[in-house]
């Protein structure tokens, strides 16, 4: 919280700073106000043994700014340079985007191929998935790290690309029309990259050397062909655990194409300037790579947004992953650039670099909306002891459907049928809101202090719900104990039942509480279980929802039976 505090104290510092000396032209004298306000801006990061980040900003096709600020690596106490190697997680995919473009322009490929035509491996699930489909994230195929949590990856483990296209192949169905929606999912880009390989006979990160970095001169700049690749010089990625900095392992998959590329805070520069002159792909290809696709309905191009800021339009794309955040933003309006590579968890690159956009255009830029109550809700921390008041199993009136609460560590949790479980926080002792503020709840007591009813805002809907006793007994409980199975993951969860108590057990996962939702459905923080039965009545398996699994459940059949 003081740190937090400590950024807003520093951020509001800058943008008065330069507010009071608009930027009319870029002269001695505001370069020193710009190093002055972003400065400030990382000042949190720029501590002795912290991690930290590489910044640049670019104007009308020249370095107007950069510098590095922390450390790349903790152990050894080295700082953050200008050629220091950042994995650049989902940053990565505008490189296999403009790939794509390149093969695309040369009559290798066309966006309206088949997937099954480069990799007739994969299932088309009875459904046309096209090329452009995977560029756009309108494919309706599954994230694969999804995927792999629920079958049982986790932490720091890897995953290969036969992972991939094993789980692909047993996958029951897409999650939607392709073309229809728009959902981002890692796997799209995963495919892109093994697609570019098979076309032109290359590995993805040869290719990419040879017709991207090297004619760009960005000679620091590699796609990693394996998790267990030796990068010298390159950063290490840490997320802070109890107050201390640690290394930022995650569960990651050892292929190209949606992250894995590197590259240093020069070498970005010199990919942004490519937006500009257009050397590689040329003004057909580069047009391509910032048009949204046909059911991108959030402004998808190649690999990157398409925005509106403060009355400029952006082309960006931020990269999360194993400690690292970075984000590579462009205004062709201003035609200013800014790059951040850091290797720091704690650090959010998207609006880092929004204001360092603020710092640098100033006054040039349409008004910052006044602050609402809604922008900066005032969390407050309360005793975890706290939330068994609140905790239990909860009906909407006048509609039936299920809700419940309960404590997990130091964290409220929440469940509601058809819209999944996540985190509650507090604004007050007795109100609570979801992290995208798209669910609000206020609880009023009942006897004995605990609640008794709860008003649950979704969107517009103000719905009223009451606490209700569960009935369920022992015998009900270990009604659902047992092996169940999924053919799509090809892995076991076991349900077991003692007195008052439902977990859902895997030998990785360990074991998840869950919590009555509704009639045959429990809840826990893995998501919605919603079992089925057969005409005896008999539990036959369940689905498994989560906030990642909308659309369609994770379907799990009982063993045995």
């Amino acid at each position: 919280m003081q740190m937090q505090l400590r950024h807003k104290f520093a951020l509001a510092q800058a943008i008065l700073w330069i507010s009071l000396s608009p930027l009319t032209s870029w002269g001695s004298l505001a370069q020193a106000q710009v190093a002055q306000a972003v400065d400030q801006l990382l000042a949190d990061w720029n501590q002795p043994g912290s991690p930290g980040a590489a910044v640049a900003i670019t104007h009308n096709g020249h370095v107007v700014y950069r510098q590095g600020y922390g450390l790349a690596n903790l152990e050894h106490g080295i700082p953050i340079a200008f050629d220091t190697p950042f994995e650049l997680a989902s940053v990565s995919k505008q490189f296999t985007a403009l790939a794509v473009f390149l093969l695309e322009s040369e009559g290798r490929l066309s966006l309206d191929d088949p997937l099954q035509k480069s990799m007739p491996e994969v299932p088309d699930y009875g459904s046309a998935i096209k090329i452009r489909h995977l560029i756009y994230h309108t494919s309706g195929l599954p994230e694969y790290l999804t995927m792999a949590r629920f079958a049982g990856f986790e932490g720091s483990d890897v995953i290969a690309f036969d992972d991939l296209i094993a789980m692909l192949q047993h996958w029951e169905g897409l999650y939607f029309t392709p073309g229809s929606r728009w959902r981002y999912s890692n796997t799209n880009y995963a495919l892109l990259a093994e697609i570019v390989a098979r076309v032109t006979g290359e590995t993805f990160p040869e290719w990419m050397e040879e017709n991207v970095f090297g004619p760009l001169q960005m000679h620091g700049t590699f796609i990693q062909s394996s998790a267990l690749q030796v990068i010298p010089g390159r950063a290490d990625g840490y997320r802070q655990q109890e107050g201390e900095f640690v290394i930022g392992r995650e569960m990651l998959g050892d292929f190209p194409g949606p992250a894995h590329a590197y590259s240093t805070i020069d070498d970005m520069v010199k990919w942004l300037e490519n937006f500009r002159s257009m050397t590689v792909g040329g003004a057909d290809v580069m047009q391509r790579m910032v048009q949204s696709g046909t059911g991108s309905q959030r402004g998808y191009a190649g690999g990157l947004y398409t925005l509106e800021y403060r009355g400029i339009t952006t082309l960006s794309h931020s990269g999360v992953g194993g400690g690292f955040r970075t984000n590579v933003t462009y205004s062709p309006d201003a035609d200013v650039g800014v790059v951040v590579l850091a290797n720091v968890g704690s650090i959010e690159p998207n609006g880092l670099a929004l204001r360092i956009l603020d710092v640098y255009l100033g006054s040039q830029l349409e008004p910052i909306p006044e602050a609402t109550a809604s922008d900066e809700p005032p969390y407050i921390e309360l005793e975890p002891s706290s939330y068994e008041v609140y905790a239990g199993r909860y009906v909407i009136e006048g509609a039936g459907i299920g809700a419940a609460l309960w404590r997990e560590g130091d964290q409220l949790m929440g469940a509601m049928e058809g819209l999944g479980v996540g985190r509650l926080y507090a604004i007050s002792e007795t109100e609570f809101r979801s992290d995208d503020d798209s669910v609000r709840i206020t609880f009023f007591p009942g006897e004995e202090g605990r609640a008794r009813r709860a008003q649950i805002v979704v969107g517009d809907q103000h719905l009223w719900a009451t606490r209700v006793e569960t009935t369920a007994g022992a015998a009900d409980e270990k009604e659902y104990a047992g092996l169940y199975y999924s053919d799509e993951l090809g892995t076991v969860y076991e349900l077991v039942a003692t007195t008052g108590e439902v977990s859902l057990r895997h030998r990785r996962i360990g074991d998840v509480q869950l919590h009555p939702l509704a009639s045959d459905q429990l809840a826990g923080r893995l998501g919605i279980l919603r079992f089925f039965r057969d005409d005896e009545e008999h539990i036959q398996g369940f689905t498994l929802n989560d906030e990642l699994l909308p659309d369609r459940g994770l379907r799990f059949r009982r063993l045995g039976e």
